[in-house]
């Protein structure tokens, strides 16, 4: 904890477009993605981000207080606990309205097939 330091926009920004391209390029290890080595080379992962502070960013993050979370053996536990806030949020600001429409679903149905 000692090498963390106040994140700016920016670098949040290049951290969650990194982790948008971790969805595409499917690696085994994180670590992997910062490699030297030639079979598992991404040279744009270290040209926007050091691994280290990929790292810490990536054990900083929360969306949720985790002491709030009901234990696994509760059948009200949302699965979706530590995203709910992001979820919420994406609904609220109507992301997904479209393309609930097109499914023909509405907001309710959509959250209870999330949950």
């Amino acid at each position: 904890m000692r090498d963390w330091k106040s994140t700016e926009s920016v670098e949040t920004e290049k951290f969650l477009g990194l982790l948008l391209m971790m969805g595409i390029l499917k690696k085994p290890l994180i670590a992997q993605y910062w490699s030297k080595n030639p079979l598992y080379s991404t040279p744009l992962f270290g040209s926007v981000i050091s691994r280290n502070q990929f790292q810490l960013l990536l054990s900083m993050l929360h969306f949720n207080d985790n002491t709030q979370q009901l234990s696994r053996d509760d059948p009200l536990r949302d699965k979706l606990f530590k995203l709910r806030p992001v979820v919420d949020h994406l609904f609220d600001r109507n992301i997904m309205e479209n393309d609930c429409q097109a499914h023909g679903l509405n907001r309710e149905d959509a959250m209870d097939h999330s949950r």
